[in-house]
Protein backbone atom coordinates (compact mmCIF):
# COMPACT_ATOMS: atom_id res chain seq x y z
CA UNK A 1 0.00 0.00 0.00
CA UNK A 2 1.42 3.30 -1.07
CA UNK A 3 1.61 6.14 1.37
CA UNK A 4 0.79 9.77 0.81
CA UNK A 5 4.40 10.58 0.10
CA UNK A 6 4.55 7.99 -2.66
CA UNK A 7 1.37 9.36 -4.29
CA UNK A 8 2.71 12.88 -4.15
CA UNK A 9 5.96 11.75 -5.65
CA UNK A 10 4.04 9.98 -8.42
CA UNK A 11 2.12 13.12 -9.22
CA UNK A 12 5.34 15.13 -9.36
CA UNK A 13 6.92 12.51 -11.59
CA UNK A 14 3.91 12.54 -13.90
CA UNK A 15 4.05 16.27 -14.21
CA UNK A 16 7.74 16.11 -14.99
CA UNK A 17 7.16 13.53 -17.69
CA UNK A 18 4.47 15.70 -19.25
CA UNK A 19 6.78 18.66 -19.20
CA UNK A 20 9.58 16.60 -20.73
CA UNK A 21 7.29 15.46 -23.59
CA UNK A 22 5.83 18.86 -24.38
CA UNK A 23 7.33 20.40 -27.55
CA UNK A 24 9.43 23.43 -27.05
CA UNK A 25 7.66 26.55 -28.24
CA UNK A 26 10.21 28.94 -29.55
CA UNK A 27 9.80 32.62 -30.28
CA UNK A 28 8.63 33.56 -33.73
CA UNK A 29 11.38 33.27 -36.24
CA UNK A 30 13.77 31.20 -34.05
CA UNK A 31 12.54 27.71 -34.83
CA UNK A 32 12.02 28.34 -38.49
CA UNK A 33 15.17 30.30 -38.98
CA UNK A 34 15.47 33.97 -39.84
CA UNK A 35 12.51 35.48 -41.66
CA UNK A 36 12.98 36.42 -45.28
CA UNK A 37 13.76 40.05 -45.49
CA UNK A 38 10.95 42.03 -47.01
CA UNK A 39 8.28 39.35 -46.54
CA UNK A 40 5.39 41.70 -45.80
CA UNK A 41 6.41 43.89 -48.71
CA UNK A 42 6.34 40.86 -50.99
CA UNK A 43 2.83 40.04 -49.77
CA UNK A 44 1.66 43.56 -50.57
CA UNK A 45 3.29 43.38 -54.00
CA UNK A 46 1.36 40.18 -54.66
CA UNK A 47 -2.00 41.09 -53.18
CA UNK A 48 -2.34 44.63 -54.52
CA UNK A 49 -2.19 43.67 -58.22
CA UNK A 50 -4.62 40.82 -57.54
CA UNK A 51 -6.96 43.28 -55.83
CA UNK A 52 -6.73 45.75 -58.72
CA UNK A 53 -7.39 43.02 -61.26
CA UNK A 54 -10.30 41.68 -59.19
CA UNK A 55 -11.93 45.12 -58.94
CA UNK A 56 -11.52 45.69 -62.68
CA UNK A 57 -12.92 42.24 -63.46
CA UNK A 58 -15.91 42.68 -61.15
CA UNK A 59 -16.68 46.08 -62.64
CA UNK A 60 -16.31 44.65 -66.12
CA UNK A 61 -18.61 41.72 -65.35
CA UNK A 62 -21.27 44.06 -63.94
CA UNK A 63 -21.09 46.25 -67.03
CA UNK A 64 -21.25 43.22 -69.30
CA UNK A 65 -24.35 41.91 -67.51
CA UNK A 66 -26.05 45.30 -67.79
CA UNK A 67 -25.14 45.58 -71.45
CA UNK A 68 -26.42 42.08 -72.17
CA UNK A 69 -29.74 42.83 -70.47
CA UNK A 70 -30.14 46.09 -72.40
CA UNK A 71 -29.26 44.34 -75.64
CA UNK A 72 -31.77 41.55 -74.95
CA UNK A 73 -34.55 44.10 -74.35
CA UNK A 74 -33.52 46.04 -77.44
CA UNK A 75 -33.49 42.88 -79.56
CA UNK A 76 -36.87 41.84 -78.19
CA UNK A 77 -38.26 45.29 -79.00
CA UNK A 78 -36.80 45.22 -82.51
CA UNK A 79 -38.08 41.70 -83.19
CA UNK A 80 -41.56 41.79 -81.64
CA UNK A 81 -42.19 45.52 -81.29
CA UNK A 82 -44.93 47.50 -82.98
CA UNK A 83 -44.85 51.02 -84.34
CA UNK A 84 -47.20 53.64 -82.98
CA UNK A 85 -47.67 57.37 -82.97
CA UNK A 86 -47.21 58.92 -79.53
CA UNK A 87 -48.39 62.30 -78.32
CA UNK A 88 -46.71 64.55 -75.77
CA UNK A 89 -49.37 65.02 -73.08
CA UNK A 90 -47.32 66.65 -70.29
CA UNK A 91 -44.05 68.54 -69.95
CA UNK A 92 -42.21 69.16 -66.68
CA UNK A 93 -39.48 71.51 -65.53
CA UNK A 94 -35.81 70.53 -65.27
CA UNK A 95 -34.63 69.90 -61.73
CA UNK A 96 -30.80 70.01 -61.79
CA UNK A 97 -28.46 68.46 -61.05
CA UNK A 98 -30.34 65.15 -61.47
CA UNK A 99 -32.60 66.25 -64.32
CA UNK A 100 -31.10 68.89 -66.63
CA UNK A 101 -33.59 68.56 -69.51
CA UNK A 102 -37.35 69.00 -69.57
CA UNK A 103 -39.06 65.68 -68.70
CA UNK A 104 -42.18 64.75 -70.61
CA UNK A 105 -44.93 62.15 -70.82
CA UNK A 106 -45.94 60.28 -73.97
CA UNK A 107 -49.31 58.66 -74.60
CA UNK A 108 -49.46 55.82 -77.12
CA UNK A 109 -51.76 52.94 -78.09
CA UNK A 110 -51.25 49.28 -78.84
CA UNK A 111 -52.75 47.73 -82.01
CA UNK A 112 -55.70 46.38 -79.98
CA UNK A 113 -56.54 49.87 -78.68
CA UNK A 114 -55.02 49.73 -75.19
CA UNK A 115 -53.65 53.07 -74.00
CA UNK A 116 -50.31 53.55 -72.27
CA UNK A 117 -48.44 56.49 -70.83
CA UNK A 118 -44.73 56.60 -70.14
CA UNK A 119 -42.57 59.27 -68.50
CA UNK A 120 -39.31 60.15 -70.24
CA UNK A 121 -36.34 62.07 -68.92
CA UNK A 122 -34.72 62.44 -72.34
CA UNK A 123 -35.54 62.02 -75.99
CA UNK A 124 -35.53 65.56 -77.38
CA UNK A 125 -31.82 66.23 -76.69
CA UNK A 126 -32.60 69.51 -74.94
CA UNK A 127 -35.43 70.74 -77.16
CA UNK A 128 -38.35 71.62 -74.88
CA UNK A 129 -41.35 69.62 -76.17
CA UNK A 130 -44.81 71.12 -76.40
CA UNK A 131 -48.00 69.25 -75.48
CA UNK A 132 -49.57 68.02 -78.68
CA UNK A 133 -46.31 67.24 -80.47
CA UNK A 134 -46.28 63.78 -82.02
CA UNK A 135 -43.40 61.35 -82.49
CA UNK A 136 -43.09 57.78 -83.75
CA UNK A 137 -42.27 55.09 -81.18
CA UNK A 138 -41.48 51.39 -81.18
CA UNK A 139 -42.52 49.32 -78.15
CA UNK A 140 -42.91 45.71 -77.08
CA UNK A 141 -46.63 44.85 -76.63
CA UNK A 142 -45.73 42.30 -73.96
CA UNK A 143 -43.67 44.91 -72.12
CA UNK A 144 -45.10 48.35 -72.98
CA UNK A 145 -42.42 50.08 -70.91
CA UNK A 146 -39.80 48.75 -73.33
CA UNK A 147 -40.14 51.67 -75.73
CA UNK A 148 -37.95 53.97 -77.79
CA UNK A 149 -38.54 57.05 -79.92
CA UNK A 150 -37.70 56.08 -83.49
CA UNK A 151 -38.59 59.27 -85.35
CA UNK A 152 -38.51 62.73 -83.78
CA UNK A 153 -39.37 65.37 -86.40
CA UNK A 154 -38.45 68.22 -84.05
CA UNK A 155 -34.71 67.48 -84.05
CA UNK A 156 -34.02 69.21 -87.35
CA UNK A 157 -31.54 71.95 -88.34
CA UNK A 158 -32.56 75.58 -88.21
CA UNK A 159 -34.09 76.89 -91.47
CA UNK A 160 -31.48 77.33 -94.19
CA UNK A 161 -28.83 75.14 -92.51
CA UNK A 162 -27.54 71.97 -94.12
CA UNK A 163 -28.48 68.67 -92.48
CA UNK A 164 -25.89 67.22 -90.11
CA UNK A 165 -23.39 64.88 -91.69
CA UNK A 166 -22.60 61.71 -89.83
CA UNK A 167 -18.84 61.58 -89.29
CA UNK A 168 -16.96 58.67 -90.71
CA UNK A 169 -16.59 55.88 -88.13
CA UNK A 170 -12.95 56.57 -87.36
CA UNK A 171 -13.19 55.02 -83.90
CA UNK A 172 -14.42 51.79 -85.46
CA UNK A 173 -11.07 51.45 -87.20
CA UNK A 174 -8.84 52.95 -84.50
CA UNK A 175 -10.20 51.45 -81.28
CA UNK A 176 -9.89 47.70 -82.07
CA UNK A 177 -6.20 47.64 -83.14
CA UNK A 178 -5.12 50.03 -80.37
CA UNK A 179 -6.98 48.00 -77.74
CA UNK A 180 -5.61 44.73 -79.12
CA UNK A 181 -2.06 46.11 -79.01
CA UNK A 182 -2.47 47.22 -75.39
CA UNK A 183 -3.94 43.85 -74.38
CA UNK A 184 -1.10 41.97 -76.10
CA UNK A 185 1.54 44.15 -74.43
CA UNK A 186 0.20 43.72 -70.91
CA UNK A 187 -0.52 40.03 -71.40
CA UNK A 188 3.13 39.52 -72.34
CA UNK A 189 4.38 41.62 -69.41
CA UNK A 190 2.09 39.82 -66.95
CA UNK A 191 3.16 36.38 -68.22
CA UNK A 192 6.82 37.39 -68.08
CA UNK A 193 6.53 38.69 -64.51
CA UNK A 194 4.54 35.65 -63.37
CA UNK A 195 6.89 33.10 -64.95
CA UNK A 196 9.98 34.74 -63.45
CA UNK A 197 8.47 35.15 -60.00
CA UNK A 198 8.54 38.93 -60.19
CA UNK A 199 5.98 41.35 -58.83
CA UNK A 200 2.89 42.23 -60.86
CA UNK A 201 2.37 45.58 -59.16
CA UNK A 202 4.08 47.80 -61.80
CA UNK A 203 2.29 45.95 -64.58
CA UNK A 204 -1.07 46.42 -62.87
CA UNK A 205 -0.44 50.12 -62.24
CA UNK A 206 0.75 50.64 -65.81
CA UNK A 207 -2.26 48.78 -67.15
CA UNK A 208 -4.62 50.93 -65.11
CA UNK A 209 -3.01 54.12 -66.46
CA UNK A 210 -3.23 52.77 -70.01
CA UNK A 211 -6.88 51.76 -69.63
CA UNK A 212 -7.91 55.18 -68.31
CA UNK A 213 -5.85 56.90 -71.00
CA UNK A 214 -7.44 54.94 -73.84
CA UNK A 215 -10.90 55.84 -72.55
CA UNK A 216 -9.89 59.53 -72.57
CA UNK A 217 -8.40 59.14 -76.04
CA UNK A 218 -11.49 57.59 -77.63
CA UNK A 219 -13.84 60.09 -75.96
CA UNK A 220 -11.60 62.98 -77.02
CA UNK A 221 -11.61 61.84 -80.65
CA UNK A 222 -15.40 61.56 -80.62
CA UNK A 223 -15.91 64.98 -79.01
CA UNK A 224 -13.45 66.67 -81.37
CA UNK A 225 -15.18 65.28 -84.45
CA UNK A 226 -18.71 65.95 -83.21
CA UNK A 227 -17.95 69.61 -82.45
CA UNK A 228 -16.33 70.45 -85.77
CA UNK A 229 -19.26 72.54 -87.04
CA UNK A 230 -19.56 74.26 -83.68
CA UNK A 231 -15.95 75.38 -83.92
CA UNK A 232 -15.95 76.37 -87.59
CA UNK A 233 -19.44 77.74 -88.40
CA UNK A 234 -21.35 78.57 -85.21
CA UNK A 235 -24.60 80.51 -85.02
CA UNK A 236 -25.03 83.14 -82.30
CA UNK A 237 -27.85 83.93 -79.92
CA UNK A 238 -28.40 85.06 -76.34
CA UNK A 239 -29.45 82.67 -73.61
CA UNK A 240 -30.40 82.81 -69.95
CA UNK A 241 -28.87 80.87 -67.07
CA UNK A 242 -31.77 79.08 -65.37
CA UNK A 243 -30.04 76.89 -62.76
CA UNK A 244 -26.60 76.91 -61.17
CA UNK A 245 -25.11 74.57 -58.60
CA UNK A 246 -21.82 73.40 -57.14
CA UNK A 247 -20.04 70.10 -57.67
CA UNK A 248 -16.90 68.95 -55.88
CA UNK A 249 -14.67 66.30 -57.38
CA UNK A 250 -11.96 64.44 -55.52
CA UNK A 251 -8.66 63.58 -57.14
CA UNK A 252 -5.87 61.41 -55.78
CA UNK A 253 -2.43 63.02 -56.04
CA UNK A 254 0.75 61.18 -56.98
CA UNK A 255 2.10 61.60 -53.43
CA UNK A 256 -0.95 59.90 -51.92
CA UNK A 257 -2.75 63.08 -50.94
CA UNK A 258 -6.22 64.15 -51.99
CA UNK A 259 -7.15 67.30 -53.89
CA UNK A 260 -10.67 68.65 -54.08
CA UNK A 261 -11.73 70.69 -57.07
CA UNK A 262 -14.91 72.73 -57.24
CA UNK A 263 -16.95 73.30 -60.39
CA UNK A 264 -20.08 75.33 -61.02
CA UNK A 265 -22.30 73.68 -63.67
CA UNK A 266 -25.37 75.48 -64.95
CA UNK A 267 -28.26 75.12 -67.39
CA UNK A 268 -29.04 77.52 -70.22
CA UNK A 269 -32.28 78.35 -72.00
CA UNK A 270 -32.28 79.92 -75.46
CA UNK A 271 -34.69 80.27 -78.38
CA UNK A 272 -33.97 79.21 -81.97
CA UNK A 273 -34.99 81.30 -85.01
CA UNK A 274 -37.88 78.91 -85.78
CA UNK A 275 -39.34 79.29 -82.28
CA UNK A 276 -38.12 76.07 -80.71
CA UNK A 277 -36.78 76.36 -77.16
CA UNK A 278 -33.59 74.66 -75.98
CA UNK A 279 -33.06 74.08 -72.27
CA UNK A 280 -30.18 71.90 -71.12
CA UNK A 281 -26.95 71.79 -69.17
CA UNK A 282 -24.01 73.67 -70.55
CA UNK A 283 -21.30 71.23 -71.67
CA UNK A 284 -18.66 73.51 -70.14
CA UNK A 285 -18.76 74.08 -66.39
CA UNK A 286 -17.61 77.36 -64.94
CA UNK A 287 -14.55 76.69 -62.83
CA UNK A 288 -13.94 80.27 -61.77
CA UNK A 289 -17.25 81.73 -60.68
CA UNK A 290 -20.87 80.87 -60.07
CA UNK A 291 -23.14 81.78 -62.96
CA UNK A 292 -26.04 83.71 -61.47
CA UNK A 293 -29.57 82.53 -62.20
CA UNK A 294 -31.14 84.95 -64.66
CA UNK A 295 -27.77 86.00 -66.09
CA UNK A 296 -27.75 86.64 -69.83
CA UNK A 297 -25.01 84.83 -71.72
CA UNK A 298 -23.75 84.57 -75.28
CA UNK A 299 -24.55 81.19 -76.85
CA UNK A 300 -22.79 79.60 -79.82
CA UNK A 301 -24.60 76.64 -81.38
CA UNK A 302 -24.33 74.38 -84.39
CA UNK A 303 -26.96 75.38 -87.02
CA UNK A 304 -27.17 71.76 -88.23
CA UNK A 305 -27.59 70.46 -84.67
CA UNK A 306 -28.93 73.40 -82.63
CA UNK A 307 -28.88 71.46 -79.36
CA UNK A 308 -25.07 71.35 -79.57
CA UNK A 309 -23.97 74.63 -78.01
CA UNK A 310 -21.41 76.38 -75.87
CA UNK A 311 -21.91 79.29 -73.49
CA UNK A 312 -18.32 79.81 -72.36
CA UNK A 313 -16.90 81.33 -75.56
CA UNK A 314 -15.55 79.89 -78.79
CA UNK A 315 -12.39 78.53 -77.14
CA UNK A 316 -14.31 76.22 -74.78
CA UNK A 317 -15.34 73.86 -77.59
CA UNK A 318 -11.66 73.46 -78.44
CA UNK A 319 -10.19 73.19 -74.94
CA UNK A 320 -12.26 70.22 -73.75
CA UNK A 321 -11.43 67.79 -76.59
CA UNK A 322 -7.78 68.87 -76.51
CA UNK A 323 -7.60 68.15 -72.77
CA UNK A 324 -9.18 64.74 -73.32
CA UNK A 325 -6.79 63.97 -76.18
CA UNK A 326 -3.83 65.10 -74.05
CA UNK A 327 -4.78 62.75 -71.22
CA UNK A 328 -5.48 60.04 -73.79
CA UNK A 329 -1.91 60.28 -75.11
CA UNK A 330 0.03 60.93 -71.89
CA UNK A 331 -1.64 58.29 -69.69
CA UNK A 332 -1.00 55.28 -71.98
CA UNK A 333 2.59 56.40 -72.60
CA UNK A 334 3.17 56.84 -68.86
CA UNK A 335 1.55 53.52 -68.00
CA UNK A 336 3.45 51.61 -70.68
CA UNK A 337 6.73 53.22 -69.58
CA UNK A 338 6.15 52.24 -65.95
CA UNK A 339 5.31 48.65 -66.86
CA UNK A 340 8.12 48.11 -69.41
CA UNK A 341 10.91 49.85 -67.47
CA UNK A 342 10.06 48.06 -64.22
CA UNK A 343 9.99 44.74 -66.08
CA UNK A 344 13.35 45.36 -67.73
CA UNK A 345 14.86 46.46 -64.40
CA UNK A 346 13.76 43.21 -62.74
Amino acid sequence: MKGPGTAAHGRRSCRCNIVRHLPLISEPGLADGPQRKGGPVADVDTLLPVLIVAVVLIGGIINVVRSVRKRMRRNKRAQDGVQSEAEVVAVGEPSPPEQTEAPFTLRYFSPDGRQYERDFTRGFRGIVPVPGWRVRVLFDPEDPGNIEITDNPYLHPIPGASPPQAPRPVLRYIAPPVSALAIALYAYLSFSAFSSGGTLLPVAVGGLFTLVGLVFLFIGIGVWRSQRRLREEPAHTTGTVTHSWQETRRRRDSDGGTTYRTFYPYTVHYVLPDGRHVHKRSPSSSGQRVRAVGERTQVLYDPSDPTSFDAEGSSASTVLPLVLLGFGIVFPLLGSTIAVVSRLAS
